[in-house]
């Protein structure tokens, strides 16, 4: 565990692998081992950091020892010793065991968080100081899923996600391999034959979260190739590998909030349409998003502008007709119910 340090960077904003935050910014995940790199836009070389106790988004109860708290109590304060800060040529990288464990370095004893605890939200500031002049970014910690139990006959696993070597066998296919990325949890790779059926479950999710969507990507590229859908709703997800290595990456979301997708009728595709909109929302939040569609002229020889001329709100469960939703502009807003919903949008040619 560290106290922060002193460091140079070659040029304030932040970055985390390809996404920029500039100050003040808020709604930030940091996981364990993500590296931050600190750019200065004004031509500061040197800088502090320090992470603070941020209360402002939630509070919940702890015990340290027998005595009561909560994150109130330690609303402002210091508590870079709870993580490992380690300087790199470009910044710093970030690692930390889990929320109990970052209080009790704090603390100097153990820790027991309240069962019914919300940890997510901003609860910390990572204070970036240059000269006289302090940057605050709102950040919360990664909650990973924390396991995945995949078919027993084809567990081979290499925790660098490098391609595992495996004896001569007959095969219809080239191995190929899936990483899966657990948001902070680890990752692997399992080796299936091109054709393969791979089947796959979640042992557990983090306490206050649940699995919102599992998608398949490029491994190369990052791209989606396509959902995984858990067809039979008993929490067993399946899809054939293609022959290419692939990512199953999890996305989480807070237990008492509910998804929101979408999809199109009409002309074009989900493709026409570029969606601003949270991915999900509490029961009785107000959700606003807009609706952009771009031009793909240089994508499709056949390309039609399009107009968008309904959005309706469906229960996602049901595809029944909620309501439909009037535009500002191409910004809408709804009120969340207490289910995910999906978000139809009906396009036309523009003539």
């Amino acid at each position: 565990m560290t106290d922060g340090f002193g460091g140079k960077v070659p040029t304030a904003v932040i970055m985390i692998e390809d996404d920029m935050y500039t100050a003040s910014a808020d709604g930030i995940a940091i996981y364990p081992g993500d590296e931050i790199r600190v750019q200065s836009l004004t031509g500061a070389t040197e800088y502090d950091v320090r992470i603070e106790a941020n209360a402002e988004s939630g509070d919940f109860s702890f015990t340290v020892g027998a005595e009561p708290y909560t994150w109130h109590d330690l609303a402002g304060q210091d508590v870079t010793k709870g993580f490992t800060l380690t300087q790199t040529d470009l910044g710093f990288t970030v690692d930390y065991e889990s929320f109990e464990t970052i209080i009790a370095e704090v603390m100097g004893a153990d820790v027991v968080i309240a069962e019914d605890a919300d940890l997510s939200g901003d609860m910390f500031d990572l204070v970036i100081t240059m000269g006289e002049t302090e940057y605050r970014f709102g950040f919360g910690i990664g909650l990973p899923v924390s396991g995945i139990e995949l078919d027993p006959d084809h567990i081979v696993i290499n925790a660098d996600k490098q391609p595992v070597e495996e004896p001569e066998e007959p095969s219809v296919g080239e191995k190929y391999s899936i990483g899966y990325d657990l948001l902070g949890g680890g990752s692997a790779t399992i080796n299936f034959k091109s054709g393969d059926t791979v089947e796959f479950t979640f042992s557990d999710v983090t306490e206050n979260y649940r699995v919102s969507r599992v998608t398949l990507q490029d491994y190369n590229t990052g791209s989606d190739i396509h959902d995984i859908v858990d067809e039979n709703d008993d929490g067993t997800y399946t899809f054939v590998m293609p022959s290419q290595d692939v990512i199953v990456m999890v996305y989480v979301i807070p237990a008492d909030s509910y998804k929101i997708v979408y999809d199109t009728l009409g002309s074009g595709s989900v493709d026409s349409v570029e969606l601003d909109c949270p991915v999900s929302a509490k029961e009785g939040e107000t959700v606003n998003f807009t609706i952009s569609l771009p031009d793909l002229s240089d994508i499709y020889d056949d390309y039609v502008p399009l107009k968008v001329v309904n959005v309706i709100l469906q229960n996602a469960n049901t595809g029944d007709d909620l309501e439909t939703l009037t535009p500002d502009g191409n910004a809408y807003s709804f009120e969340m119910p207490n289910f995910d919903v999906q978000l139809m949008i009906y396009l036309m040619p523009e003539d």
